[in-house]
């Protein structure tokens, strides 16, 4: 296998941008169709119901991101 061939490849935007929009699409395509549609459906009106607890759940998930990427950092620096 040519990597050198390859990584020439991707250092084109648009190829780059058009292996995006079909991965993107290849897993619309898999995450409609495995949807469970009255699940999501409670999901969204229970969220809505309660948009304090929404909030702190997402707030939660933002310092749990934050803390791993600053254990990262600490472990690897020259990771950017």
């Amino acid at each position: 296998m040519n990597l050198a061939r390859q990584r020439k490849y991707l250092k084109n935007p648009a190829v780059v941008f058009s292996l995006a929009i079909l991965s993107l699409g290849i897993a619309s395509v898999i995450v409609i169709r495995l949807l469970d549609v009255s699940a999501f459906k409670d999901t969204v009106q229970k969220a809505a119901d309660e948009p304090v607890q929404l909030f702190l759940v997402m707030a939660a998930f933002t310092l749990a991101f934050l803390f791993r990427a600053v254990a990262w950092k600490r472990v690897l620096p020259e990771v950017s």
